[in-house]
Protein backbone atom coordinates (compact mmCIF):
# COMPACT_ATOMS: atom_id res chain seq x y z
CA UNK A 1 0.00 0.00 0.00
CA UNK A 2 2.83 2.31 0.75
CA UNK A 3 4.33 1.27 -2.66
CA UNK A 4 0.78 2.83 -4.37
CA UNK A 5 1.24 5.96 -2.49
CA UNK A 6 4.54 6.56 -3.16
CA UNK A 7 3.77 5.76 -6.74
CA UNK A 8 0.59 8.09 -7.05
CA UNK A 9 2.79 10.91 -5.12
CA UNK A 10 5.79 10.52 -7.42
CA UNK A 11 3.01 10.71 -10.49
CA UNK A 12 0.97 13.61 -9.59
CA UNK A 13 4.59 15.32 -8.70
CA UNK A 14 6.13 14.54 -12.60
CA UNK A 15 2.29 15.83 -13.43
CA UNK A 16 2.70 18.82 -12.03
CA UNK A 17 6.71 19.44 -13.17
CA UNK A 18 5.39 18.98 -16.82
CA UNK A 19 2.32 21.54 -16.10
CA UNK A 20 4.94 24.06 -15.63
CA UNK A 21 7.34 23.60 -17.70
CA UNK A 22 4.78 23.67 -20.59
CA UNK A 23 3.07 26.97 -18.66
CA UNK A 24 6.58 28.53 -18.96
CA UNK A 25 7.60 27.52 -22.74
CA UNK A 26 4.57 28.48 -23.84
CA UNK A 27 3.32 31.34 -21.57
CA UNK A 28 4.33 34.15 -24.48
CA UNK A 29 2.79 32.02 -27.30
CA UNK A 30 0.09 33.71 -28.77
CA UNK A 31 -2.86 31.65 -30.63
CA UNK A 32 -3.40 32.62 -34.34
CA UNK A 33 -7.42 32.29 -34.87
CA UNK A 34 -8.01 30.98 -38.47
CA UNK A 35 -9.53 34.10 -40.35
CA UNK A 36 -12.90 33.10 -42.06
CA UNK A 37 -14.18 35.97 -44.62
CA UNK A 38 -17.68 36.50 -43.23
CA UNK A 39 -17.36 40.23 -45.14
CA UNK A 40 -16.42 41.92 -47.79
CA UNK A 41 -15.97 45.25 -49.00
CA UNK A 42 -17.99 45.95 -52.57
CA UNK A 43 -17.89 49.05 -55.15
CA UNK A 44 -21.16 50.70 -56.60
CA UNK A 45 -21.09 53.92 -58.74
CA UNK A 46 -17.24 54.72 -57.42
CA UNK A 47 -17.88 54.24 -54.01
CA UNK A 48 -17.15 51.52 -50.85
CA UNK A 49 -19.63 49.46 -48.66
CA UNK A 50 -19.80 46.17 -47.32
CA UNK A 51 -21.46 42.75 -47.22
CA UNK A 52 -21.57 39.74 -46.13
CA UNK A 53 -20.63 36.25 -47.41
CA UNK A 54 -24.04 36.06 -48.27
CA UNK A 55 -23.84 39.10 -50.23
CA UNK A 56 -26.15 40.94 -48.41
CA UNK A 57 -25.42 44.57 -47.99
CA UNK A 58 -24.81 45.86 -44.93
CA UNK A 59 -23.84 49.11 -45.61
CA UNK A 60 -24.48 50.79 -49.01
CA UNK A 61 -21.57 52.09 -51.15
CA UNK A 62 -21.25 55.58 -50.24
CA UNK A 63 -17.73 55.97 -48.38
CA UNK A 64 -14.73 57.00 -50.64
CA UNK A 65 -13.17 53.46 -49.02
CA UNK A 66 -13.52 51.22 -46.27
CA UNK A 67 -11.13 49.20 -44.19
CA UNK A 68 -11.71 45.84 -42.92
CA UNK A 69 -9.07 44.92 -40.99
CA UNK A 70 -10.22 41.13 -40.13
CA UNK A 71 -13.17 39.86 -42.20
CA UNK A 72 -13.85 37.67 -39.45
CA UNK A 73 -15.11 40.40 -37.23
CA UNK A 74 -17.73 42.99 -38.02
CA UNK A 75 -15.75 45.87 -37.30
CA UNK A 76 -15.34 48.72 -40.62
CA UNK A 77 -13.87 51.78 -40.79
CA UNK A 78 -15.43 54.71 -43.03
CA UNK A 79 -13.11 56.46 -44.61
CA UNK A 80 -13.90 60.04 -46.70
CA UNK A 81 -11.16 62.44 -47.96
CA UNK A 82 -8.12 59.69 -46.75
CA UNK A 83 -9.86 59.73 -42.67
CA UNK A 84 -11.61 57.75 -40.51
CA UNK A 85 -14.97 59.12 -40.23
CA UNK A 86 -16.67 56.53 -37.97
CA UNK A 87 -15.99 52.73 -36.99
CA UNK A 88 -19.28 50.65 -37.09
CA UNK A 89 -20.39 46.92 -37.08
CA UNK A 90 -22.85 45.21 -39.09
CA UNK A 91 -25.71 46.98 -38.11
CA UNK A 92 -24.46 50.45 -38.94
CA UNK A 93 -23.84 51.13 -35.41
CA UNK A 94 -21.07 53.16 -34.30
CA UNK A 95 -18.74 51.28 -32.49
CA UNK A 96 -16.10 52.34 -29.63
CA UNK A 97 -18.00 55.49 -29.07
CA UNK A 98 -15.76 56.03 -25.56
CA UNK A 99 -12.60 56.26 -27.33
CA UNK A 100 -11.44 59.41 -28.58
CA UNK A 101 -9.75 57.57 -31.49
CA UNK A 102 -9.70 54.32 -32.71
CA UNK A 103 -7.56 53.01 -36.06
CA UNK A 104 -6.74 49.56 -38.10
CA UNK A 105 -2.76 49.21 -38.01
CA UNK A 106 -1.09 48.61 -41.67
CA UNK A 107 1.54 45.85 -41.55
CA UNK A 108 4.86 46.68 -42.45
CA UNK A 109 6.79 45.43 -45.25
CA UNK A 110 4.89 42.20 -45.90
CA UNK A 111 2.34 41.65 -48.46
CA UNK A 112 -1.12 39.66 -47.94
CA UNK A 113 -4.60 39.67 -48.86
CA UNK A 114 -5.19 41.20 -45.48
CA UNK A 115 -2.98 44.20 -45.42
CA UNK A 116 -3.35 45.14 -41.89
CA UNK A 117 -2.67 43.66 -38.06
CA UNK A 118 -5.80 41.29 -37.49
CA UNK A 119 -6.44 41.39 -33.77
CA UNK A 120 -5.72 44.69 -32.54
CA UNK A 121 -6.52 48.11 -33.03
CA UNK A 122 -4.76 51.64 -31.63
CA UNK A 123 -6.58 53.86 -29.25
CA UNK A 124 -5.99 57.08 -28.64
CA UNK A 125 -6.24 58.78 -25.19
CA UNK A 126 -5.16 62.17 -23.97
CA UNK A 127 -2.43 62.22 -27.32
CA UNK A 128 -0.94 59.18 -26.41
CA UNK A 129 -1.70 55.59 -28.19
CA UNK A 130 -2.55 52.04 -26.63
CA UNK A 131 -3.54 48.72 -27.94
CA UNK A 132 -7.68 47.62 -28.39
CA UNK A 133 -8.41 43.91 -28.96
CA UNK A 134 -11.47 43.52 -31.45
CA UNK A 135 -13.96 43.43 -28.61
CA UNK A 136 -12.94 46.75 -27.98
CA UNK A 137 -10.84 45.86 -24.36
CA UNK A 138 -7.60 47.75 -23.54
CA UNK A 139 -5.23 45.02 -23.56
CA UNK A 140 -1.67 48.07 -23.06
CA UNK A 141 -1.91 51.21 -21.46
CA UNK A 142 -2.31 54.79 -23.80
CA UNK A 143 1.26 55.80 -22.94
CA UNK A 144 2.94 55.33 -26.35
CA UNK A 145 3.99 58.51 -28.57
CA UNK A 146 3.56 55.99 -31.40
CA UNK A 147 2.48 52.12 -32.32
CA UNK A 148 3.26 50.60 -35.53
CA UNK A 149 3.64 46.99 -36.68
CA UNK A 150 6.72 45.37 -36.18
CA UNK A 151 8.74 45.44 -39.57
CA UNK A 152 8.60 41.91 -41.40
CA UNK A 153 6.46 40.21 -38.84
CA UNK A 154 3.30 40.29 -38.65
CA UNK A 155 1.46 39.99 -35.07
CA UNK A 156 3.70 41.78 -32.87
CA UNK A 157 3.99 45.82 -32.52
CA UNK A 158 6.85 48.65 -32.40
CA UNK A 159 5.17 51.10 -29.70
CA UNK A 160 7.68 54.39 -28.78
CA UNK A 161 7.53 56.20 -25.93
CA UNK A 162 10.20 59.19 -25.60
CA UNK A 163 12.69 57.16 -23.10
CA UNK A 164 11.64 53.65 -25.06
CA UNK A 165 11.33 51.29 -27.38
CA UNK A 166 9.23 48.59 -26.79
CA UNK A 167 8.12 45.36 -28.89
CA UNK A 168 4.81 44.17 -27.52
CA UNK A 169 2.57 40.96 -28.92
CA UNK A 170 -0.93 40.95 -29.89
CA UNK A 171 -2.31 40.44 -26.85
CA UNK A 172 -0.74 43.42 -25.29
CA UNK A 173 2.26 41.81 -23.54
CA UNK A 174 5.40 43.19 -23.27
CA UNK A 175 8.21 40.72 -25.06
CA UNK A 176 11.21 43.30 -25.91
CA UNK A 177 11.97 46.73 -24.10
CA UNK A 178 15.09 49.02 -25.48
CA UNK A 179 16.37 52.71 -25.07
CA UNK A 180 14.45 55.30 -27.25
CA UNK A 181 16.38 55.81 -30.45
CA UNK A 182 17.32 51.93 -30.71
CA UNK A 183 16.26 50.40 -34.25
CA UNK A 184 14.16 47.10 -34.58
CA UNK A 185 13.54 44.82 -37.34
CA UNK A 186 12.51 41.16 -38.00
CA UNK A 187 15.20 39.18 -38.78
CA UNK A 188 13.42 37.83 -42.28
CA UNK A 189 13.52 34.15 -41.34
CA UNK A 190 10.28 32.15 -41.40
CA UNK A 191 8.91 29.34 -42.18
CA UNK A 192 5.80 28.15 -43.85
CA UNK A 193 4.17 31.71 -43.02
CA UNK A 194 4.90 30.88 -39.36
CA UNK A 195 7.27 33.89 -37.81
CA UNK A 196 7.45 32.03 -34.61
CA UNK A 197 11.50 31.53 -34.49
CA UNK A 198 11.89 34.82 -36.34
CA UNK A 199 14.57 37.01 -34.50
CA UNK A 200 15.65 40.43 -34.49
CA UNK A 201 18.15 42.68 -35.46
CA UNK A 202 18.62 46.13 -33.56
CA UNK A 203 20.63 49.03 -34.55
CA UNK A 204 21.91 52.68 -33.41
CA UNK A 205 23.57 55.18 -34.27
CA UNK A 206 26.91 55.82 -33.11
CA UNK A 207 30.10 58.04 -33.37
CA UNK A 208 31.76 54.87 -35.26
CA UNK A 209 28.26 54.78 -37.66
CA UNK A 210 25.51 52.31 -37.20
CA UNK A 211 26.28 49.98 -35.24
CA UNK A 212 23.76 46.79 -34.94
CA UNK A 213 23.24 43.78 -32.14
CA UNK A 214 20.86 40.58 -32.02
CA UNK A 215 18.06 39.64 -30.31
CA UNK A 216 16.59 35.96 -30.56
CA UNK A 217 12.82 34.92 -30.87
CA UNK A 218 12.40 34.60 -27.25
CA UNK A 219 13.01 38.55 -27.07
CA UNK A 220 16.42 37.69 -25.33
CA UNK A 221 19.11 39.88 -26.14
CA UNK A 222 22.04 37.69 -26.96
CA UNK A 223 24.57 40.18 -28.99
CA UNK A 224 25.46 43.58 -28.12
CA UNK A 225 25.35 46.41 -30.48
CA UNK A 226 28.74 45.99 -31.62
CA UNK A 227 28.55 44.77 -35.08
CA UNK A 228 29.28 46.42 -38.61
CA UNK A 229 26.99 44.47 -39.67
CA UNK A 230 24.11 41.27 -38.99
CA UNK A 231 22.64 39.26 -41.30
CA UNK A 232 20.68 35.88 -40.12
CA UNK A 233 20.99 33.23 -42.29
CA UNK A 234 17.56 31.86 -43.61
CA UNK A 235 17.77 28.05 -42.44
CA UNK A 236 16.68 26.77 -38.96
CA UNK A 237 19.97 26.73 -37.63
CA UNK A 238 19.59 30.33 -35.80
CA UNK A 239 22.76 30.91 -37.43
CA UNK A 240 24.30 34.78 -37.82
CA UNK A 241 26.39 36.09 -40.00
CA UNK A 242 28.49 39.08 -38.56
CA UNK A 243 30.61 42.13 -39.47
CA UNK A 244 33.02 43.18 -36.58
CA UNK A 245 35.81 45.99 -37.41
CA UNK A 246 35.19 45.25 -41.08
CA UNK A 247 35.85 41.52 -40.90
CA UNK A 248 33.00 38.28 -41.21
CA UNK A 249 32.24 36.00 -38.56
CA UNK A 250 29.61 33.47 -38.03
CA UNK A 251 27.64 33.20 -34.84
CA UNK A 252 24.63 30.55 -33.88
CA UNK A 253 22.93 32.79 -31.49
CA UNK A 254 25.50 33.81 -28.96
CA UNK A 255 28.37 31.03 -29.71
CA UNK A 256 31.14 31.75 -31.77
CA UNK A 257 30.81 29.56 -35.13
CA UNK A 258 33.92 31.04 -36.95
CA UNK A 259 35.84 34.08 -36.04
CA UNK A 260 35.53 37.50 -37.35
CA UNK A 261 38.75 36.75 -39.74
CA UNK A 262 37.53 37.48 -43.38
CA UNK A 263 36.46 40.22 -45.36
CA UNK A 264 33.78 38.33 -47.03
CA UNK A 265 31.17 35.26 -46.64
CA UNK A 266 28.01 34.40 -48.40
CA UNK A 267 25.81 31.41 -47.54
CA UNK A 268 25.53 28.87 -49.79
CA UNK A 269 22.31 27.11 -49.06
CA UNK A 270 22.13 24.35 -51.73
CA UNK A 271 25.94 22.71 -49.93
CA UNK A 272 25.08 24.53 -46.58
CA UNK A 273 28.45 25.91 -46.76
CA UNK A 274 30.29 29.40 -46.33
CA UNK A 275 32.32 31.13 -49.13
CA UNK A 276 34.63 33.19 -47.51
CA UNK A 277 37.63 35.70 -48.33
CA UNK A 278 40.51 36.48 -46.27
CA UNK A 279 42.78 38.99 -48.52
CA UNK A 280 42.53 38.03 -52.37
CA UNK A 281 42.06 34.10 -51.26
CA UNK A 282 38.83 32.56 -51.24
CA UNK A 283 37.42 29.36 -49.54
CA UNK A 284 34.84 27.38 -48.22
CA UNK A 285 33.94 26.14 -44.63
CA UNK A 286 31.04 24.07 -43.31
CA UNK A 287 28.32 25.41 -40.68
CA UNK A 288 30.43 23.89 -37.78
CA UNK A 289 33.55 26.60 -38.86
CA UNK A 290 35.48 23.75 -40.25
CA UNK A 291 37.29 24.62 -43.20
CA UNK A 292 36.42 22.61 -46.32
CA UNK A 293 38.03 24.03 -49.38
CA UNK A 294 41.04 25.79 -48.33
CA UNK A 295 41.46 29.31 -47.81
CA UNK A 296 44.03 29.95 -50.99
CA UNK A 297 41.80 30.22 -53.93
CA UNK A 298 41.83 33.23 -56.43
CA UNK A 299 38.11 32.40 -57.25
CA UNK A 300 35.40 30.02 -55.82
CA UNK A 301 32.14 29.27 -57.25
CA UNK A 302 28.83 27.32 -56.32
CA UNK A 303 28.18 25.01 -59.35
CA UNK A 304 25.36 22.60 -57.75
CA UNK A 305 26.98 19.08 -56.87
CA UNK A 306 30.02 20.41 -56.70
CA UNK A 307 32.82 23.19 -56.21
CA UNK A 308 35.09 24.83 -58.95
CA UNK A 309 37.95 27.20 -57.77
CA UNK A 310 40.88 28.85 -59.72
CA UNK A 311 44.27 28.25 -58.18
CA UNK A 312 47.68 30.03 -58.62
CA UNK A 313 48.40 29.44 -61.91
CA UNK A 314 44.86 30.83 -62.57
CA UNK A 315 43.76 26.80 -63.90
CA UNK A 316 40.02 25.38 -62.45
CA UNK A 317 39.88 22.81 -60.12
CA UNK A 318 37.36 20.96 -58.92
CA UNK A 319 35.87 19.55 -55.42
CA UNK A 320 32.91 17.84 -54.48
CA UNK A 321 30.61 19.03 -52.02
CA UNK A 322 32.50 16.59 -49.21
CA UNK A 323 35.55 18.88 -49.79
CA UNK A 324 37.70 16.59 -51.78
CA UNK A 325 39.40 17.16 -54.86
CA UNK A 326 38.19 15.40 -58.12
CA UNK A 327 38.33 15.08 -61.53
CA UNK A 328 34.94 13.73 -62.29
CA UNK A 329 33.62 17.35 -63.35
CA UNK A 330 35.65 19.11 -65.50
CA UNK A 331 33.31 18.60 -68.44
CA UNK A 332 31.19 20.17 -66.66
CA UNK A 333 30.18 24.25 -65.88
CA UNK A 334 27.31 22.88 -63.09
CA UNK A 335 25.31 20.15 -62.36
CA UNK A 336 22.02 20.43 -60.43
CA UNK A 337 19.66 17.62 -58.15
CA UNK A 338 16.66 16.91 -60.17
CA UNK A 339 13.63 18.55 -58.66
CA UNK A 340 11.93 14.92 -58.25
CA UNK A 341 13.75 11.99 -58.95
CA UNK A 342 17.03 10.56 -57.76
CA UNK A 343 19.18 11.95 -60.63
CA UNK A 344 21.04 14.96 -62.07
CA UNK A 345 20.60 17.29 -64.82
CA UNK A 346 24.20 18.72 -66.25
CA UNK A 347 25.44 21.70 -67.87
CA UNK A 348 28.51 20.80 -69.97
CA UNK A 349 31.34 23.23 -70.77
CA UNK A 350 29.86 24.03 -74.39
CA UNK A 351 26.44 24.60 -72.34
CA UNK A 352 24.23 21.48 -73.48
CA UNK A 353 22.26 19.48 -71.17
CA UNK A 354 22.57 16.27 -69.93
CA UNK A 355 20.41 13.96 -67.80
CA UNK A 356 22.89 11.80 -65.19
CA UNK A 357 22.18 8.98 -63.02
CA UNK A 358 23.22 9.36 -59.36
CA UNK A 359 26.90 8.41 -60.11
CA UNK A 360 26.88 11.25 -62.74
CA UNK A 361 26.82 8.89 -65.47
CA UNK A 362 25.16 10.27 -68.55
CA UNK A 363 21.82 8.56 -69.66
CA UNK A 364 20.50 11.05 -72.53
CA UNK A 365 22.27 10.41 -75.95
CA UNK A 366 21.41 13.73 -77.43
CA UNK A 367 22.73 17.14 -75.73
CA UNK A 368 19.76 19.56 -75.33
CA UNK A 369 19.61 23.50 -75.02
CA UNK A 370 17.83 22.97 -71.74
CA UNK A 371 16.66 20.80 -69.45
CA UNK A 372 13.84 20.27 -66.30
CA UNK A 373 12.79 17.72 -64.15
CA UNK A 374 8.92 18.59 -64.10
CA UNK A 375 7.19 15.35 -62.67
CA UNK A 376 8.55 12.00 -61.92
CA UNK A 377 9.94 10.65 -64.48
CA UNK A 378 9.33 13.07 -66.64
CA UNK A 379 11.90 15.60 -68.18
CA UNK A 380 11.26 19.22 -70.45
CA UNK A 381 14.11 19.46 -72.92
CA UNK A 382 14.63 21.45 -75.84
CA UNK A 383 16.68 20.58 -79.03
CA UNK A 384 18.93 22.59 -80.86
CA UNK A 385 16.29 23.84 -83.03
CA UNK A 386 14.87 25.79 -80.22
CA UNK A 387 12.03 23.06 -79.73
CA UNK A 388 10.43 21.82 -76.56
CA UNK A 389 9.51 17.92 -76.03
CA UNK A 390 9.08 15.53 -72.88
CA UNK A 391 11.24 12.40 -72.25
CA UNK A 392 11.29 10.12 -69.56
CA UNK A 393 13.86 8.79 -67.52
CA UNK A 394 14.76 5.97 -69.66
CA UNK A 395 15.29 8.86 -72.49
CA UNK A 396 12.26 7.81 -73.84
CA UNK A 397 10.29 10.66 -76.16
CA UNK A 398 7.05 10.96 -74.40
CA UNK A 399 6.29 14.45 -76.91
CA UNK A 400 8.78 15.37 -79.69
CA UNK A 401 10.27 18.59 -80.34
CA UNK A 402 7.73 20.02 -81.81
CA UNK A 403 6.43 22.56 -78.82
CA UNK A 404 6.91 26.06 -78.27
CA UNK A 405 6.00 26.48 -75.82
CA UNK A 406 5.44 23.32 -72.80
CA UNK A 407 4.58 23.81 -68.62
CA UNK A 408 3.34 22.61 -65.76
CA UNK A 409 0.03 23.90 -64.89
CA UNK A 410 0.88 25.73 -61.43
CA UNK A 411 -0.32 23.02 -58.44
CA UNK A 412 -1.41 19.97 -60.55
CA UNK A 413 0.40 16.94 -62.67
CA UNK A 414 -1.00 18.05 -66.14
CA UNK A 415 1.15 19.67 -68.54
CA UNK A 416 0.48 22.12 -71.43
CA UNK A 417 1.81 22.33 -74.48
CA UNK A 418 1.61 24.84 -77.20
CA UNK A 419 2.32 25.61 -80.44
CA UNK A 420 2.11 28.51 -81.68
CA UNK A 421 2.11 28.90 -85.57
CA UNK A 422 -0.75 26.17 -85.26
CA UNK A 423 -2.00 27.34 -81.94
CA UNK A 424 -2.19 23.85 -80.92
CA UNK A 425 -2.70 23.31 -77.49
CA UNK A 426 -1.70 19.74 -75.94
CA UNK A 427 -2.50 18.13 -72.64
CA UNK A 428 -0.17 15.62 -70.67
CA UNK A 429 -0.74 13.60 -67.63
CA UNK A 430 2.19 12.93 -65.06
CA UNK A 431 2.79 9.49 -67.24
CA UNK A 432 3.22 11.13 -70.33
CA UNK A 433 0.11 10.27 -71.66
CA UNK A 434 -1.87 13.11 -74.25
CA UNK A 435 -5.20 13.76 -72.13
CA UNK A 436 -6.68 16.45 -74.97
CA UNK A 437 -5.35 17.94 -78.10
CA UNK A 438 -7.16 20.61 -79.86
CA UNK A 439 -6.47 24.30 -81.39
CA UNK A 440 -7.21 27.18 -79.12
CA UNK A 441 -7.87 25.27 -75.81
CA UNK A 442 -8.80 27.39 -73.02
CA UNK A 443 -7.26 26.01 -70.01
CA UNK A 444 -9.37 27.80 -66.47
CA UNK A 445 -7.76 26.96 -63.42
CA UNK A 446 -9.86 25.90 -60.18
CA UNK A 447 -8.75 24.99 -56.64
CA UNK A 448 -9.68 21.32 -56.93
CA UNK A 449 -9.61 20.93 -60.96
CA UNK A 450 -8.55 22.40 -64.22
CA UNK A 451 -11.71 23.17 -67.00
CA UNK A 452 -10.44 22.94 -70.57
CA UNK A 453 -13.26 24.63 -72.93
CA UNK A 454 -13.02 22.60 -75.88
CA UNK A 455 -15.05 21.43 -79.24
CA UNK A 456 -16.97 19.09 -77.12
CA UNK A 457 -17.67 22.22 -74.54
CA UNK A 458 -15.84 21.41 -71.67
CA UNK A 459 -13.49 18.71 -70.09
CA UNK A 460 -12.65 18.29 -66.28
CA UNK A 461 -9.48 16.99 -64.90
CA UNK A 462 -8.58 16.44 -61.00
CA UNK A 463 -5.20 17.97 -60.52
CA UNK A 464 -3.60 14.82 -61.11
CA UNK A 465 -4.79 14.49 -64.31
CA UNK A 466 -7.71 11.81 -64.03
CA UNK A 467 -10.75 12.99 -66.38
CA UNK A 468 -13.93 14.05 -64.56
CA UNK A 469 -17.64 15.07 -64.92
CA UNK A 470 -18.74 18.17 -63.78
CA UNK A 471 -21.51 16.38 -62.48
CA UNK A 472 -19.42 14.63 -60.22
CA UNK A 473 -17.74 18.02 -59.08
CA UNK A 474 -20.32 19.70 -58.35
CA UNK A 475 -22.49 16.82 -56.47
CA UNK A 476 -24.14 19.54 -54.26
CA UNK A 477 -25.72 21.82 -56.91
CA UNK A 478 -29.20 21.12 -57.88
CA UNK A 479 -28.36 22.59 -61.34
CA UNK A 480 -25.21 21.50 -63.87
CA UNK A 481 -23.94 23.01 -66.64
CA UNK A 482 -24.46 21.01 -70.61
CA UNK A 483 -23.66 21.69 -73.65
CA UNK A 484 -25.10 21.63 -77.02
CA UNK A 485 -25.05 23.29 -80.23
CA UNK A 486 -22.01 25.36 -79.51
CA UNK A 487 -24.17 27.17 -76.43
CA UNK A 488 -24.53 26.53 -72.73
CA UNK A 489 -27.29 26.21 -70.88
CA UNK A 490 -28.20 24.35 -67.08
CA UNK A 491 -29.97 20.94 -66.14
CA UNK A 492 -31.27 19.60 -63.15
CA UNK A 493 -30.15 16.67 -61.22
CA UNK A 494 -33.12 14.84 -63.50
CA UNK A 495 -31.95 16.04 -66.80
CA UNK A 496 -34.41 18.35 -67.15
CA UNK A 497 -33.41 21.83 -68.78
CA UNK A 498 -33.86 24.51 -66.32
CA UNK A 499 -31.85 27.46 -68.10
CA UNK A 500 -31.86 27.14 -72.11
CA UNK A 501 -28.46 26.40 -74.04
CA UNK A 502 -28.45 30.31 -75.57
CA UNK A 503 -24.94 31.08 -73.90
CA UNK A 504 -21.36 31.30 -74.88
CA UNK A 505 -19.59 30.52 -71.49
CA UNK A 506 -21.32 29.62 -67.97
CA UNK A 507 -19.53 29.26 -64.84
CA UNK A 508 -21.39 26.53 -62.53
CA UNK A 509 -22.91 27.37 -58.87
CA UNK A 510 -20.01 27.77 -56.33
CA UNK A 511 -20.03 26.78 -52.72
CA UNK A 512 -21.98 30.02 -51.68
CA UNK A 513 -24.98 29.66 -54.69
CA UNK A 514 -24.20 31.64 -57.12
CA UNK A 515 -22.72 30.99 -61.36
CA UNK A 516 -22.59 32.92 -63.92
CA UNK A 517 -24.39 33.48 -67.50
CA UNK A 518 -21.80 34.82 -70.50
CA UNK A 519 -23.19 36.05 -73.72
CA UNK A 520 -20.42 37.55 -75.79
CA UNK A 521 -18.00 39.65 -73.31
CA UNK A 522 -21.04 40.14 -70.84
CA UNK A 523 -21.37 38.21 -67.56
CA UNK A 524 -24.50 37.79 -65.47
CA UNK A 525 -25.17 35.95 -62.75
CA UNK A 526 -27.57 32.98 -61.61
CA UNK A 527 -28.55 31.20 -58.03
CA UNK A 528 -28.77 27.45 -57.11
CA UNK A 529 -32.54 27.10 -58.74
CA UNK A 530 -31.52 28.87 -62.18
CA UNK A 531 -32.69 32.17 -61.34
CA UNK A 532 -30.90 34.89 -63.46
CA UNK A 533 -29.84 37.73 -60.76
CA UNK A 534 -28.77 39.36 -62.99
CA UNK A 535 -28.96 39.95 -66.84
CA UNK A 536 -24.76 40.18 -68.88
CA UNK A 537 -23.34 43.14 -67.68
CA UNK A 538 -20.06 42.81 -66.45
CA UNK A 539 -17.34 42.67 -68.27
CA UNK A 540 -14.63 40.43 -66.46
CA UNK A 541 -11.27 39.20 -67.49
CA UNK A 542 -11.89 35.61 -67.51
CA UNK A 543 -9.09 33.92 -69.76
CA UNK A 544 -7.03 33.05 -66.47
CA UNK A 545 -9.78 31.56 -63.93
CA UNK A 546 -13.52 31.27 -63.85
CA UNK A 547 -15.11 34.69 -62.07
CA UNK A 548 -16.17 34.46 -59.03
CA UNK A 549 -20.06 35.38 -58.29
CA UNK A 550 -21.49 35.98 -54.74
CA UNK A 551 -25.51 37.46 -55.17
CA UNK A 552 -25.87 40.58 -57.71
CA UNK A 553 -21.77 40.97 -57.01
CA UNK A 554 -18.29 39.54 -58.77
CA UNK A 555 -14.84 39.79 -57.13
CA UNK A 556 -12.28 41.86 -58.61
CA UNK A 557 -8.88 40.42 -58.25
CA UNK A 558 -6.46 42.91 -58.86
CA UNK A 559 -6.91 45.79 -56.86
CA UNK A 560 -4.00 46.65 -54.55
CA UNK A 561 -5.54 46.97 -51.99
CA UNK A 562 -7.02 43.69 -51.82
CA UNK A 563 -10.01 41.75 -53.09
CA UNK A 564 -13.41 42.82 -53.39
CA UNK A 565 -16.24 42.75 -55.23
CA UNK A 566 -18.10 44.89 -57.57
CA UNK A 567 -21.13 45.68 -58.53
Amino acid sequence: MKNVLKFIIVAIIIIAIAIFVYFIVNRNKVVQEPIVHNYYKYYSNEKFGVIDKSGNVLIEASYQDIIIPNPTYPIFFLLENNEIKNVVNEKNEKIFTNFEKVSPIPVTGLIGDIPYEKHVLIYEENGKQGLLNLEGKKISKAKFDSIESLPYKEGELLCKTPENVYVLQQNGKEKIKLDSGINIVADGYYLENNFEKTGYIISNETSNGMMYGYIDYNGKQILDLEFDKIERVLNDKDNLIVMKNGQYGLYQNDKVIINCNYQDMKYEDSINMYFVKRGSKYGALNENGDIVIPVEYQNIENKGMFIEVVNSDNQKEHFNINGEKTNQFDNYNSIEKSKYDNTYIGISNDYSYQLLDKNYNVLTNEKYEYMENILSNLYIVKNTNGKYGIININNQKIADNNYDVIQLISNTEIIQAMDVTSNMVSLFNKNGQKLLEEEDLLVIFNDNYIKVFCNEGAKYYTLDGKESLNTEIYKNNNIIGFYENGKWGFKDRSGNIVIKAIYDRIVEINEIGYGGIKIEDKWGIIDNEGNIIVEPKFYIDDNISDPEFLNRFYKNYYASEGAFYIE
